[in-house]
């Protein structure tokens, strides 16, 4: 091969170099100008619109939808009896201990011989130790729950009972003596309602704000008077710093 030939070829492969740097330089600008696009102006435009809304059967909805009201019981709102306040917060103790236990795992409970707790505690002489198979549930458990529930920071005042239905006729006592919480019960019977509830939850939204809000459209039908009332109520979860979402607020918008 004669020597200008060489020079020619050799100048023809940096020519061909140039030009796939080139190419490759374009398109990596170009790759970045659409990361940055897509991050700084097209998510800031998904923002803008507002609420998106989830599907109502994925795992995250729920397993919200389950932490705030007791779908075993027939009344499945009987947590939130004479309670005003909108904001979880403001809620009574009780109130909140109610929804504690409605959280709680099997393995939370473990038993307590009644001959080492107290026969009957203040304030509720008709109360007796309950001799069931699990009637105790360990400080650390309801704390457990109770900061899931209500945030990281929240604490449980070991003062307020924990009520497990409507009548009240079954509760847990905070037992200094043991730090843990044991069942007491008496002799009141459930009362025989005749209002039934049919209940849906009818919307998921994740808001701006990332707040999840779960729709639950309810029709609640007295039996004896045939008076039907339709409700809906919108429950709120808030996002906390670690992560977590915190029950925030149950209203009722109808």
């Amino acid at each position: 091969m004669k020597f200008d030939e060489m020079v020619s070829d050799a100048t023809s492969i940096t020519i061909k170099c140039k030009i796939v740097i080139t190419i490759l330089s374009i398109a990596l600008v170009v790759s970045l100008g659409y990361i940055i696009c897509d991050k700084f102006i097209f998510n800031r435009s998904l923002e803008s619109q507002g609420d998106v809304n989830l599907n109502v059967d994925s795992r995250v909805v729920e397993v919200l939808y389950h932490k705030v009201h007791d779908v075993r019981s027939k009344n499945p709102f009987w947590m939130y009896q004479n309670e005003n306040n909108d904001l979880v917060s403001y809620m009574t103790e009780g109130a909140k201990m109610s929804l504690v236990y409605l959280n709680l795992k099997e393995t939370d409970f473990s038993t307590v011989d009644c001959s080492i707790a107290p026969s009957s505690v203040n304030g509720y002489a008709n109360y007796q130790c309950s001799q069931t198979t699990t009637n105790q549930i360990a400080r650390e458990n309801v704390e457990r729950v109770f900061k899931e529930l209500f945030g990281f920071t929240a604490s449980i005042n070991t003062s307020a009972v924990m009520r497990i239905n409507s009548t009240g006729s079954l509760m847990y006592v905070y037992v200094t003596s043991l730090d843990a919480y044991v069942l007491y019960s008496n002799q009141i019977e459930e009362p025989d309602t005749s209002v039934t509830y049919q209940y849906e939850l009818s919307k998921a939204v994740k808001t701006a704000t990332n707040d999840i809000q779960l729709y639950e459209t309810i029709l609640a039908e007295d039996t004896s008077s045939n008076v039907k009332t339709e409700m809906e109520y919108v429950y709120t979860f808030r996002l906390d710093n670690d992560g977590l979402y915190n029950y925030y607020r149950r209203q009722r918008t109808k």
